[in-house]
């Protein structure tokens, strides 16, 4: 086996041990449940004076049979009820070229100390991939439901060789338009057979190799202020936490138990936030790493960096998948708090934005704007773990600057028009939308 043939093996491997893993993974939710009304006054008003004077009895005159009925049912209804559902993931694997991007850069001036440097600086910046290997990963995934594995031709030429023993393998052959042959594995084939086939093949070399793991920095080698490094890559706020304990110039082992590690363990938080979504159609994966099209990602980087310390916001990321490229960016986070509504400062960071964009790239971009609740935190652990923004607010946003009427502006949703339009000149003469999942 070559080199080549050795990686796609092994990522073979872990997609069929993920499909094994949550086919039988469950979800415990909350099901919707008629819970009884708070006595209010209005109730009380409406209800007829046998039921007043029910209301207005004593627990003591209430037989005691008849109270203890009473409690079962108040527990009946006061309990919720839970349901399950299963928690089935479906994987698109593309193989080919793929491109690192980092963008962003230095900012003179930034006005809060607590997310500089040590020179007054200002620094941040994106690391996201691109290429056809992504771009063919977001197509094959379209083509799967929940429960499949789909990959193309070359990774199948690359793996067949291993499953000489399991004649159904592959189990089915398709073809698309865009991709030509593909295949497809679903969770009700024979997975644990392709993954006993695949770790025979392998052989020893079914883990990484200490030779390749020697080239890898461990915890232990790093550089005393490798921190220094990653916090440009972490959101404001999150990089923001990281600071408060532990200075970049600490040796202190990371991996190990911290006030490193448990300050994250406490960052997850429900946050009143205001979000934008921004949309770039003209980038896509295969195309954005491009030079000429890397110095113009460059200028919107900066344009958007600069609104955001301005108007005092956070980059949380920028992302480019199969379709496009996006920035998300959010007001209200820990330690990025304002008294007044947060609309205003995401709504004057949003004009700012379109205006210098329009200069860079036209109409070729749409923001999206919104107000809600969020889930702010961490999903992993220590030894891999991202930060986090989830929320019906950040969704809507993302819908609205798909929206047609959308391109080269903004739209917002009604909760920031109605905080913000004492100061700002709204043009309400659009049609009404309703939202996906509204």
């Amino acid at each position: 086996m070559d080199e080549k043939e050795i990686i796609t093996r092994r990522v073979f491997l872990s997609c069929l041990q993920l499909i094994c893993y949550f086919k039988t993974y469950e979800l415990v939710i909350p099901d919707k449940v008629a819970h009884r009304p708070s006595a209010t006054p209005q109730n009380l008003a409406s209800v007829s004076p046998l039921n007043k004077n029910t209301f207005n009895r004593r627990e003591s005159d209430i037989p005691e049979q008849r109270r203890k009925s009473s409690f079962l049912v108040s527990d009946a209804l006061d309990k919720p009820s839970t349901k399950k559902i299963p928690l089935k993931i479906h994987i698109g694997l593309g193989i080919g070229e793929m491109q690192h991007v980092h963008i962003g850069d230095a900012i003179s001036g930034a006005a809060a100390a607590t997310t500089t440097v040590s020179d007054g600086t200002y620094s941040r910046s994106e690391y996201f991939i691109a290429g056809k290997a992504l771009k063919n990963s977001g197509i094959l995934l379209g083509f799967g439901k929940p429960g499949d594995f789909t990959f193309e031709s070359v990774g199948n030429d690359l793996v067949i060789a291993a499953m000489v023993s399991e004649p159904s393998f592959p189990p089915a052959r398709k073809s698309s338009k865009d991709l030509g042959r593909y295949f497809l594995v679903s969770d009700t084939d024979p997975i644990e057979k392709y993954v006993d086939c695949l770790i025979q093949n392998l052989g020893e070399k079914v883990h990484i190799s200490q030779e390749s793991e020697s080239t890898l920095v461990g915890s232990k080698k790093r550089n005393r202020n490798f921190i220094s490094t990653i916090l440009p890559y972490i959101d404001d706020a999150l990089a923001q936490s990281v600071r408060r304990v532990k200075r970049a110039d600490s040796n202190e082992d990371l991996d190990g138990m911290s006030p490193f590690s448990v300050d994250l363990g406490n960052y997850d938080q429900l946050r009143g936030v205001a979000v934008l979504f921004l949309y770039f159609p003209a980038f896509n994966v295969e195309t954005v790493a491009q030079p000429e099209n890397l110095e113009v990602l460059q200028k919107i980087t900066l344009i958007i960096l600069g609104a955001i310390r301005k108007h005092q916001g956070c980059l949380r990321q920028f992302n480019c998948d199969d379709k496009s490229l996006t920035a998300l960016l959010v007001w209200g986070l820990e330690g990025f708090a304002h008294e007044k509504s947060e609309c205003y400062f995401s709504m004057a960071a949003a004009m700012e934005i379109e205006w210098q964009l329009k200069k860079v790239v036209g109409d070729q971009f749409a923001i999206g704007s919104t107000k809600g609740t969020v889930f702010a935190g961490i999903v992993g652990n220590q030894n891999r773990c991202d930060g986090t923004l989830l929320g019906v607010c950040v969704n809507n946003a993302a819908r609205l600057m798909c929206l047609d009427s959308c391109k080269g502006g903004i739209l917002c949703d009604e909760y920031t028009y109605m905080d913000t339009n004492d100061s700002i000149d709204y043009d309400t003469d659009i049609p009404e939308v309703v939202l996906k999942g509204e």
